[in-house]
């Protein structure tokens, strides 16, 4: 939990963003969530480029109250 009511998840990248760019994922605008950093190859990519491809292998570093995670995971399924 980094703040009262806010938790940061650390994920693999879901099928469904694979390739995808932040800007076009609807992540932010459909869960409520910010994706604030992607992991690939131990590197950390803090506050990635919004027009970026998302590549197969990476995870991702996620922030969100309960019912942005729980909206995340439901449309975003691992």
């Amino acid at each position: 939990m980094l703040a009262e009511e806010l938790d940061v998840f650390r994920i693999p990248l879901p099928a469904a963003l694979v390739g995808r760019t932040l800007a076009d994922s609807g992540v932010r605008e459909e869960t409520g969530c910010n994706v604030v950093a992607v992991v690939q190859g131990g590197q950390f990519n803090v506050n990635p480029e919004a027009l970026q491809p998302l590549p197969a292998e990476a995870e991702l570093v996620v922030i969100g109250d309960l019912e942005s995670e729980t909206r995340f995971f439901g449309k975003f399924a691992l």
